[in-house]
């Protein structure tokens, strides 16, 4: 072993500075690590000399920082784990202002991190609500409340994320009791808000804000890695969901051997695909007797305690064999390239859900065991809405559903 002197008298002297440390009278804990480019989690000193709650400031110098920067720092949570008590702090440039960059305590020793006592009073603070917490979505916060700041339902609050100024509405506060330091119990507020957007001064109104960004980047996909992998096409209300789907469908049919079958109960497809000429895959005489006898099934299944029947079970076999040669059909016919299955009106019944089912089912089954030299491309349009969790396992399929970004797990500051 082979050992530097020097090195071990700093370690050493490093230990007794902060030792010695300990005796300072707001010194609260040791930054253990960090979660985030700017969130901190902090091991609190058992013989500490004072007490810390959420929204308390901090203050310390991070010993990787070489700009030997004094942080000033928000407590987000607190909290008992292995019978150790620790913090989370958050620094931010508005916290920083907050403070004037002047530093409450000299000495800093590396990585100890000083309770604030003496906090300015600011018209940051004077509006600070909150933190947005976990099982946010874009369209409904939950936040913790700052008791200093009073608040009621009805009230705005606006949330910044980056250069945006997002305005929620305050419908519902919860009270919990959360376990805190020392094994107390301390009461906490947990708040609702819907989103009502961005303001708009010269329109007057809101605009919905969404977390698709709204730029010119174009999306750049492989088509025939998208053909042969389930491919979702997931974005908020008018972002171009549908729009990018069927530019898509126009660059598969641009290969001779792709059959597309397109699944739509909004209507638009049909319209949309006018000039590719698309067929009818089910005849609607056929697809009319089919929907009648599921529905008589589904009637049969639900008089026997929802369980199935030999006589179940045969009917859909012979209700797939009926589905089989419909669509044996299309893929036989090289002049047919596209078909739009239109759904009625009336959807998430179980009629529908089974009628997809069986759809489903026997069109993998024919692309298993014979597609007649074609690639097959099933377009679902608003999955979602229209058919269950279903395991399809063992083919590619091309899916277009609805869906909504969620913001990361980040902290946003919330402000009446």
């Amino acid at each position: 072993m082979i050992l530097s002197i020097p090195s071990i008298t700093v370690i050493i002297s490093g230990l007794f500075e902060k030792k010695e440390n300990l005796k300072h009278e707001y010194a609260l804990g040791e930054i253990f690590g960090v979660q985030s480019k700017n969130t901190f989690l902090v091991k609190l000193f058992s013989n500490r000399k004072i007490t810390i709650k959420i929204f308390d400031f901090v203050e310390f110098i991070y010993s990787i920082d070489e700009k030997r920067t004094v942080r000033k720092d928000l407590v987000l949570d607190t909290y008992l784990l292995n019978e150790q008590q620790w913090i989370k702090v958050l620094t931010t440039s508005e916290i920083t202002q907050i403070f004037g960059n002047k530093d409450s305590y000299e000495n800093h020793i590396d990585d100890i991190v000083y309770k604030i006592e003496e906090v300015p009073d600011t018209k940051y603070l004077n509006t600070f609500m909150g933190i947005v917490t976990e099982n946010s979505t874009i369209e409904k916060i939950k936040f913790i409340y700052n008791s200093k700041n009073s608040i009621k339902e009805g009230y705005l609050l606006e949330v910044k994320i980056g250069i945006n100024a997002i305005y929620y509405q305050v419908i519902e506060g919860i009270t919990k009791i959360e376990q805190l330091e020392n094994k107390n119990e301390t009461g906490l507020i947990i708040g609702e808000a819907i989103q009502l957007g961005t303001w708009e001064k010269e329109k007057a109104k809101f605009d919905p804000f969404g977390w698709v960004p709204d730029t010119n980047i174009p999306v750049i996909i492989n088509k025939f890695f998208a053909l042969t992998h389930h491919t979702a096409i997931i974005g908020i209300t008018g972002s171009g969901k549908s729009v990018f789907s069927r530019n898509l469908v126009r660059e598969y049919l641009k290969d001779e051997n792709v059959k597309v079958i397109c699944i739509d109960f909004t209507g638009e497809y049909k319209d949309k695909f006018s000039n590719l000429n698309p067929v009818e895959i089910i005849d609607n005489t056929m697809a009319d007797e089919i929907f009648k006898e599921i529905n008589a099934n589904e009637v049969i299944i639900s008089n026997n305690y929802n369980r199935e029947t030999n006589e179940t079970k045969k009917k859909k076999q012979e209700i797939s064999i009926k589905l089989i040669s419909q669509i044996t059909l299309f893929l036989k016919n090289a002049e047919q390239r596209i078909t739009i299955m239109d759904l009625p009106e009336v959807i998430n019944t179980s009629e529908i859900f089974e009628y997809m089912r069986l759809f489903i089912k026997s069109l993998f089954y024919l692309a298993k065991k014979k597609s007649f030299g074609n690639k097959i491309c099933l377009v679902l349009e608003e999955a979602l809405t229209i058919i269950p969790e279903w395991n399809f396992a063992g083919i590619s399929v091309s899916v277009k559903l609805s869906g909504e970004n969620v913001p990361g797990k980040k902290f946003f500051p919330v402000f009446g």
